[in-house]
Protein backbone atom coordinates (compact mmCIF):
# COMPACT_ATOMS: atom_id res chain seq x y z
CA UNK A 1 0.00 0.00 0.00
CA UNK A 2 1.12 3.54 -0.66
CA UNK A 3 0.15 7.06 -1.53
CA UNK A 4 0.96 9.59 -4.23
CA UNK A 5 0.54 13.25 -3.29
CA UNK A 6 1.77 16.59 -4.53
CA UNK A 7 1.09 19.61 -6.68
CA UNK A 8 1.39 20.58 -10.32
CA UNK A 9 1.70 24.35 -10.78
CA UNK A 10 1.61 27.09 -8.20
CA UNK A 11 -0.52 27.87 -5.19
CA UNK A 12 -3.14 29.80 -7.17
CA UNK A 13 -3.11 28.16 -10.59
CA UNK A 14 -2.08 24.63 -9.71
CA UNK A 15 -3.63 21.22 -9.19
CA UNK A 16 -3.33 18.75 -6.33
CA UNK A 17 -2.68 15.04 -6.73
CA UNK A 18 -4.02 12.75 -3.99
CA UNK A 19 -4.12 9.02 -4.70
CA UNK A 20 -3.86 5.75 -2.81
CA UNK A 21 -2.14 2.72 -4.29
CA UNK A 22 -3.10 -0.79 -3.21
CA UNK A 23 -2.65 -4.10 -5.03
CA UNK A 24 -2.00 -2.27 -8.31
CA UNK A 25 -5.11 -0.07 -8.07
CA UNK A 26 -4.41 3.67 -8.12
CA UNK A 27 -7.45 5.65 -6.98
CA UNK A 28 -8.02 9.22 -5.92
CA UNK A 29 -8.34 12.70 -7.36
CA UNK A 30 -6.40 15.30 -9.29
CA UNK A 31 -7.33 18.96 -9.06
CA UNK A 32 -9.65 19.62 -6.17
CA UNK A 33 -12.89 18.42 -4.65
CA UNK A 34 -14.99 20.59 -6.99
CA UNK A 35 -12.87 21.36 -10.05
CA UNK A 36 -10.99 18.09 -10.19
CA UNK A 37 -11.22 14.69 -11.74
CA UNK A 38 -11.23 11.16 -10.39
CA UNK A 39 -8.33 8.76 -10.91
CA UNK A 40 -9.09 5.06 -11.54
CA UNK A 41 -5.98 3.28 -12.84
CA UNK A 42 -4.66 -0.26 -12.67
CA UNK A 43 -0.92 -1.03 -12.69
CA UNK A 44 0.12 -4.55 -13.72
CA UNK A 45 3.78 -4.84 -12.70
CA UNK A 46 4.31 -8.17 -14.48
CA UNK A 47 3.04 -6.81 -17.81
CA UNK A 48 4.39 -3.30 -17.20
CA UNK A 49 1.04 -1.68 -18.04
CA UNK A 50 -0.81 1.27 -16.52
CA UNK A 51 -4.41 1.45 -17.77
CA UNK A 52 -7.64 3.07 -16.74
CA UNK A 53 -9.32 6.44 -16.74
CA UNK A 54 -8.83 9.89 -15.30
CA UNK A 55 -11.66 12.39 -14.97
CA UNK A 56 -14.72 10.17 -14.84
CA UNK A 57 -17.00 8.52 -17.36
CA UNK A 58 -18.18 11.65 -19.23
CA UNK A 59 -15.29 14.13 -19.32
CA UNK A 60 -12.54 11.66 -18.59
CA UNK A 61 -9.59 10.46 -20.61
CA UNK A 62 -8.40 6.89 -21.12
CA UNK A 63 -4.88 5.98 -20.03
CA UNK A 64 -2.84 3.25 -21.76
CA UNK A 65 0.87 3.34 -20.86
CA UNK A 66 3.65 0.74 -20.93
CA UNK A 67 6.29 1.16 -18.24
CA UNK A 68 9.74 -0.45 -18.39
CA UNK A 69 12.73 -0.01 -16.10
CA UNK A 70 13.89 3.13 -17.96
CA UNK A 71 10.95 4.29 -20.09
CA UNK A 72 7.23 5.01 -20.05
CA UNK A 73 5.28 5.35 -23.26
CA UNK A 74 1.71 5.25 -24.41
CA UNK A 75 -1.36 7.40 -24.89
CA UNK A 76 -3.66 9.63 -22.85
CA UNK A 77 -7.09 10.23 -24.33
CA UNK A 78 -8.51 8.81 -27.52
CA UNK A 79 -7.15 8.37 -31.02
CA UNK A 80 -8.32 11.83 -32.13
CA UNK A 81 -8.23 13.96 -28.98
CA UNK A 82 -5.37 12.25 -27.21
CA UNK A 83 -1.65 12.65 -26.82
CA UNK A 84 1.27 10.29 -26.89
CA UNK A 85 3.62 10.27 -23.93
CA UNK A 86 7.30 9.38 -23.98
CA UNK A 87 9.41 9.53 -20.82
CA UNK A 88 12.94 8.25 -20.30
CA UNK A 89 14.93 7.83 -17.10
CA UNK A 90 18.48 9.09 -17.52
CA UNK A 91 21.51 8.51 -15.27
CA UNK A 92 21.58 10.61 -12.13
CA UNK A 93 17.84 10.57 -11.49
CA UNK A 94 16.80 12.80 -14.37
CA UNK A 95 13.60 12.01 -16.30
CA UNK A 96 12.92 13.74 -19.61
CA UNK A 97 10.40 13.37 -22.37
CA UNK A 98 7.38 14.78 -24.10
CA UNK A 99 3.61 14.60 -24.00
CA UNK A 100 1.95 15.29 -27.35
CA UNK A 101 3.43 16.12 -30.70
CA UNK A 102 6.05 18.61 -31.81
CA UNK A 103 3.54 21.48 -32.10
CA UNK A 104 0.75 20.81 -29.61
CA UNK A 105 2.72 19.08 -26.87
CA UNK A 106 4.95 19.94 -23.96
CA UNK A 107 8.39 18.89 -22.78
CA UNK A 108 9.02 17.26 -19.42
CA UNK A 109 12.19 17.72 -17.39
CA UNK A 110 12.23 16.19 -13.91
CA UNK A 111 14.55 15.11 -11.14
CA UNK A 112 13.48 11.88 -9.47
CA UNK A 113 15.09 11.43 -6.06
CA UNK A 114 13.92 8.10 -4.64
CA UNK A 115 10.15 8.65 -4.87
CA UNK A 116 10.03 12.45 -5.00
CA UNK A 117 9.62 14.05 -8.41
CA UNK A 118 10.41 17.73 -8.96
CA UNK A 119 10.80 19.67 -12.18
CA UNK A 120 8.86 21.33 -14.94
CA UNK A 121 6.46 20.57 -17.77
CA UNK A 122 6.15 23.00 -20.66
CA UNK A 123 8.31 26.02 -21.23
CA UNK A 124 9.74 28.55 -18.82
CA UNK A 125 6.83 30.97 -19.42
CA UNK A 126 3.76 28.79 -19.96
CA UNK A 127 4.84 25.65 -18.15
CA UNK A 128 4.10 24.35 -14.68
CA UNK A 129 6.30 23.10 -11.87
CA UNK A 130 5.86 19.62 -10.46
CA UNK A 131 6.43 18.49 -6.89
CA UNK A 132 4.97 15.02 -6.31
CA UNK A 133 5.98 12.33 -3.82
CA UNK A 134 5.12 8.70 -3.22
CA UNK A 135 5.18 6.65 -0.06
CA UNK A 136 5.03 2.92 0.45
CA UNK A 137 5.00 0.39 -2.37
CA UNK A 138 4.66 2.75 -5.36
CA UNK A 139 6.95 2.31 -8.40
CA UNK A 140 8.77 5.58 -9.08
CA UNK A 141 7.88 5.78 -12.82
CA UNK A 142 4.19 5.95 -11.93
CA UNK A 143 4.85 9.22 -10.09
CA UNK A 144 6.23 10.78 -13.28
CA UNK A 145 3.39 9.46 -15.44
CA UNK A 146 0.75 10.76 -13.01
CA UNK A 147 2.36 14.22 -12.94
CA UNK A 148 2.35 14.43 -16.75
CA UNK A 149 -1.18 13.07 -16.93
CA UNK A 150 -2.41 15.73 -14.47
CA UNK A 151 -0.84 18.57 -16.47
CA UNK A 152 -2.26 17.23 -19.74
CA UNK A 153 -5.74 16.60 -18.29
CA UNK A 154 -6.13 20.17 -17.06
CA UNK A 155 -4.77 21.63 -20.32
CA UNK A 156 -7.52 19.74 -22.15
CA UNK A 157 -10.23 20.62 -19.63
CA UNK A 158 -9.42 24.34 -19.83
CA UNK A 159 -9.37 24.19 -23.63
CA UNK A 160 -12.63 22.24 -23.78
CA UNK A 161 -14.52 24.25 -21.19
CA UNK A 162 -13.35 27.79 -21.79
CA UNK A 163 -10.60 27.99 -19.18
CA UNK A 164 -10.83 31.09 -17.04
CA UNK A 165 -13.01 33.02 -19.49
CA UNK A 166 -16.08 30.85 -19.63
CA UNK A 167 -17.71 27.68 -18.48
CA UNK A 168 -19.09 27.53 -14.98
CA UNK A 169 -17.13 30.47 -13.64
CA UNK A 170 -18.65 33.29 -15.64
CA UNK A 171 -17.80 35.22 -18.74
CA UNK A 172 -20.22 35.98 -21.56
CA UNK A 173 -20.38 33.70 -24.56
Amino acid sequence: MGEIAGRIGGVVSGYDIRCTVQDGAIEGRIGGAIGGGSVALQYDAAAGTLRGRVGGAVFGKDVDVVITKTTAGGRFGGRVDGRDIRLEALPGGRVTGRCGGDVAGFDCDFELNEKRLTGRMGGSLLGMNADVSATGDVPAPIVAVLAVLTHYYFQVMHRSHGGSRGGRHGGAR
